[in-house]
């Protein structure tokens, strides 16, 4: 049971991260430099396919040389750093062939040779003591590196293509001064505190629910209270040697399959589509075919990396309106954590309303305490934190307690011991926040591009032998 809730958080990490690998991937441009004129360095070969991007065919010196690209960044960032494993740079591999197909099927992006000239010509590596191109700087620097040259030439345009699909994207980004200036003192200004923080999850066991609470709840919301359609596979999992004893079969029925190998069908219960089946993890054939069969139907004969398997639709259930049974211990975690919250609140203002001398227990210090912090265990997070305290207690002179303040995970009051303010910035200083604010505003875009065009992105990658 701990290996699969430990493989379901990898995966639901994985599924994550996924976005955030494709937005490094795009934000990490490597400068690759080539020689005038060279033509495009990489041919089709159906004999070294391995695999597609939407209707794209991706071969294996396409794949080689995009993984040697990967290596090249880790190699620049790493230093002392640990080594990636070989999973995830395949992973940040495939992402960056979903950008260049993004850039070049779906926007239809190009990159002329001409500008790829210009791009160079602009590269002060290769620049000489007149400022201009120099073929010997290159070369020098080519061969330092022992990379064929028409990799460079393939790896620059590509690159220039993921900037320029991230700048149509995007489009114009501004930032406003007193952004500047905010992110300035987010990042200078301090705080030394003392506090107290009471978590709605030390409140839990206080907190009573009734059915009458459940029914009126459920009632009052039960428009929005709605189950994904659900369904009950059975399947069978075939080691990778019997595959080739079953492949003449045309259609393999389960059951019979199942007793001439002496395997034993197993059921997932009833699962959504966001549920995990620790056997298939995320597997885009598994769930395309759970969800695509009527009940009673069987999907062909389908592999993954290390077994072969075939499913069959047990039973189905539409999408609806939840039943008060079915949300019943939902609704009840719900009005727990409410409730619990607000006996941490009245606990939380109970406190902030006595004495000094009545409040001297279970304070706890911070020297420097900074939005850069972003979270305090036990606390929550820091940004509304200071945020109220910027806006409620720094002028306040009377005020001995400053709270009680909402947290993401209970309430907070605080004493503000001494506030150190920013200094004022220096032109350099600006233009840094300023560049920084940009990128995380692109990003953000990005972000938004990429969510509404990944789901419509078909990648097969060919199993490994």
């Amino acid at each position: 049971m701990k290996k699969k809730k430990r493989a379901k958080r990898q995966v639901q990490l994985s599924q994550r991260r996924l976005k955030q690998m494709m937005l490094i991937i795009a934000a990490i441009i490597i400068p690759a430099f080539i020689l005038w004129g060279v033509g495009s360095a990489i041919q089709s070969n159906k004999r070294y396919f391995i695999g597609k991007i939407g209707k794209w065919t991706i071969t294996l010196p396409m794949w080689n040389r995009i993984k040697n690209h990967i290596y090249v960044i880790q190699e620049i960032n790493a230093f002392d750093k640990p080594r990636l494993e070989q999973e995830l740079i395949d992973n940040l591999a495939w992402n960056r062939l979903v950008l260049l197909y993004l850039a070049q099927k779906k926007e239809h992006i190009k990159v002329t040779d001409r500008e790829l000239a210009e791009y160079i010509a602009s590269i002060p590596a290769f620049l000489d003591r007149n400022n201009k191109f120099s073929v010997s700087k290159y070369k020098a620097f080519l061969s330092h590196l022992g990379i064929p040259e028409k990799e460079f030439e393939e790896t620059l345009r590509e690159d220039l293509l993921i900037e320029r699909l991230k700048e149509k994207a995007t489009g114009a980004i501004t930032v406003e001064e007193k952004e500047i200036r905010q992110e300035w003192e987010n990042q200078k200004e301090s705080f030394d505190i003392s506090y107290k923080s009471f978590p709605f999850s030390e409140y839990i066991s206080q907190a009573t629910v009734s059915e009458d609470e459940i029914k009126a709840y459920y009632d009052k919301n039960k428009n929005a209270l709605i189950i994904p359609e659900k369904v009950n596979v059975e399947y069978i999992l075939l080691p990778r040697e019997k595959i080739m004893d079953i492949k003449h079969k045309k259609k393999p029925d389960i059951e019979s399959l199942a007793k001439e190998l002496g395997l034993k069908i197993k059921e997932t219960g009833y699962i959504s589509r966001q549920d995990f089946v620790p056997e298939f993890g995320f597997n885009e054939d598994f769930y395309n075919y759970a969800f695509s069969l009527k009940k009673g139907q069987s999907s062909p004969l389908l592999e993954t990396d290390k077994q072969a398997f075939i499913l069959r639709v047990k039973d189905i259930k539409e999408k609806h309106i939840a039943s008060l049974e079915e949300v019943k211990d939902k609704i009840k975690q719900i009005l727990t954590r409410e409730k619990a919250l607000e006996l941490a609140h009245q606990s939380a203002e109970k406190a902030a309303s006595a004495s000094t001398e009545e409040t001297t227990e279970g304070w706890k210090d911070i020297q420097g305490l900074t939005a850069k912090q972003y979270y305090l265990p036990g606390v929550g997070m820091v940004k509304p934190i200071i945020k109220y305290i910027k806006g409620n207690c720094l002028g306040n002179k009377q005020a001995n307690i400053c709270g009680p303040i909402e947290t993401n995970i209970g309430w907070v009051i605080l004493k503000i011991k001494e506030f150190h303010p920013a200094p004022e910035p220096t032109p350099e200083d600006i233009k840094k926040i300023k560049a920084e604010l940009k990128r995380q505003k692109q990003d953000k875009k990005f972000s938004k591009y990429l969510d509404s065009v990944l789901s419509t992105i078909r990648v097969y990658r060919k199993k490994e032998k």
